[in-house]
């Protein structure tokens, strides 16, 4: 009884709405863009507060800053060094 009643919603012969022809009339689309309204600004403010910070905290982690002559690439180096000091591990239970 329950598949009758579900046919008849999906057959165009007995009135009921067929969804293939919905889809192609493109009656779907016009609120495919509205989800993206509410999505958008959140996504924009999450990468603003979140991922930009980080990035750039990555790059100065490449550099050295001194008082004479700026700042200066120093790669790897820096994270190299912090992984020797015996400090560093203690922090961490290590």
């Amino acid at each position: 009884m329950m598949s009758e009643s579900y046919t008849s919603l999906s057959s165009p012969k007995s009135g009921g709405v067929n969804l293939s022809d919905r889809w192609k009339k493109g009656i779907r689309s016009k609120g495919r863009w509205a989800g993206l309204g509410f999505v958008l600004p959140f996504l924009l403010v999450f990468f603003v507060a979140t991922i930009l910070p980080i990035i750039y905290a990555l790059y100065l982690s490449l550099f050295r800053d001194q008082l004479i002559g700026g700042s200066c690439f120093v790669g790897l180096a820096s994270t190299c060094r912090c992984s020797e000091a015996v400090l560093f591990g203690t922090g961490y239970g290590a």
